[in-house]
């Protein structure tokens, strides 16, 4: 499969990812490291809609006309909407800060709470089909937002389809989802709302918190890579990002369920995995 060149033709959503973040602001893995975090997949996703705002332009007029123009970075945060087909009252009460409870064999929970303001904060990872410009072949578009707030709407109802609605408000932030910080010499910025990644093949994005002595680590079983060469993952131990290959610092996929690493992080690591499949 060719690297992608950065310009695609895209259509669609295929898939989204909320994932719930630790104290310290990773992904939020179960402690033991034997099962790979993947956040609660957006069940049958149906959009994204996401809205940039425009810069405020500032005129500076005389005789009667503009002498110049200047611009300012917006006052309002990068926003957006999400669309899922079912109600997933798990996920909607998590993002909430509420519970989604039990009474007899009915599921139930609170909207409209006086938690109001306290709703989780996430990462997000989203996806779409798209093809290469250059080549035309299949390819992927993914936004990664690693700081925001995904708000459930209440659904109505009506005689079309139900949808649920998730209003977006990203924050900016200094890192990456994998706990990288940006930097002005690779990402060219030291603070980013939104990431934009083109790839060549589906995207996934796995984390683990691992154990005292653990060096291997098991991709989620209906997932398995695409790819076991260097150029199509990345890996980072608490932000730290390693070297493909053998040896101590290093990470390599022993087949294509499986990454090992050269030195055992220790007990309470975070390991970031970003993989196609």
């Amino acid at each position: 499969m060719t690297v992608s060149t950065g310009n695609q033709y895209f259509v669609g959503a295929r898939k989204g990812y909320v994932m719930a973040l630790s104290t310290a602001g990773y992904p939020a893995a179960t402690a033991g490291g034997a099962t790979a975090y993947q956040g609660t997949e957006l069940s049958a996703i149906k959009g994204f809609e996401i809205a940039t705002p425009d810069a405020r332009r500032i005129s500076h007029n005389g005789n009667d006309r503009v002498a110049a123009v200047d611009f300012l970075p917006s006052l309002e945060p990068v926003t957006g909407e999400i669309r899922v087909a079912p109600s997933l009252q798990t996920l909607n009460a998590s993002l909430m800060n509420v519970n989604s409870f039990a009474v007899g064999n009915v599921k139930m929970m609170p909207w409209q709470t006086e938690d109001q303001g306290t709703e989780a904060d996430v990462s997000l990872h989203i996806w779409q089909q798209s093809l290469d410009r250059d080549t035309k072949l299949r390819s992927y578009r993914s936004l990664l937002i690693p700081r925001a707030r995904a708000i459930p709407v209440l659904a109505g109802m009506n005689d079309n389809p139900g949808e649920v609605r998730y209003q977006v408000i990203a924050s900016p932030s200094t890192k990456e989802i994998w706990g990288t910080s940006l930097t002005t010499v690779l990402e060219g910025a030291t603070e980013a709302a939104v990431i934009e990644v083109h790839s060549a093949q589906r995207p996934k994005i796995v984390t683990w918190l691992a154990d005292v002595a653990q060096v291997a680590f098991d991709l989620p079983a209906a997932f398995p890579s695409a790819n076991v060469v260097t150029g199509y993952s990345a890996c980072w131990v608490d932000g730290v990002l390693l070297v493909y290959g053998v040896g101590a610092g290093k990470y390599e996929f022993t087949d294509a369920d499986t990454i090992t690493l050269g030195t055992a992080p220790g007990v309470g690591k975070n390991v970031v995995l970003w993989y196609e499949y």
